[in-house]
């Protein structure tokens, strides 16, 4: 039989509830905020801003390079040749697998940011539910203590009364063995009633 914690001692419940209230509105503006925040997260704002800096970065390093190299074709004769075409080719190619790199390992990292928001979001719940099982059961063991301690004391005042009647009882019919034999009797069957 489950026993109703609200009803053992109204006192200590009403104080319970208050101390959970309490914590509970402290608790609440916090958790607030960080599921608005976790929930506004976005990974991909933070890639498309850093892909913008990459482009930035190596485009200009790209155009340094090709300013380093038709200054080197002009000393060299080599202006209006092929090879200076070539160069040219091989300098941005090297500067699209640089940017395609740079932005593929910040994918990774992004997509790595959204699943730990995920993760933290999904933690951030479990955590809620076992705060709320905790209290639930911490509710119900001071319940069960407080029943059991009750059955105690109960099943004590039945046991001392068997005792004393059975030993009333064993007095009148067999004095000496039945005093002694009615006050064990008594008092278990008491204690078994009481408990």
């Amino acid at each position: 039989m489950a026993t109703d914690f609200r009803k053992v001692k109204p006192e200590l419940t009403s104080r319970y509830i208050a101390a959970l209230r309490s914590l509970g509105r402290q608790a609440a503006i916090g958790e607030q905020e960080f599921l608005r925040r976790a929930l506004a997260f976005d990974p991909t704002e933070a890639l498309q801003r850093f892909a913008t800096g990459a482009f930035e970065e190596i485009g200009e390093l790209t155009r340094e390079q090709l300013r380093e190299l038709a200054g080197e074709a002009v000393g060299a004769g080599r202006l209006d040749t092929g090879f200076f075409d070539v160069d040219r080719g091989d300098i941005l190619k090297a500067g699209q697998r640089q940017l395609a790199n740079r932005l593929a390992q910040a994918a990774l990292e992004a997509t790595g940011l959204g699943l730990r928001n995920l993760e933290n979001i999904g933690q951030f719940g479990l955590q809620q539910r076992q705060t709320a099982l905790d209290l639930i059961a911490g509710g119900l063991d001071r319940a069960t203590a407080e029943e059991n301690l009750r059955r105690q004391r109960r099943a004590a005042l039945f046991g001392a009364l068997g005792s004393l009647g059975g030993a009333a009882i064993g007095t009148f019919l067999a004095p000496g063995v039945g005093s002694a034999l009615g006050a064990q009797l008594g008092g278990t069957l008491g204690s078994a009633l009481g408990g």
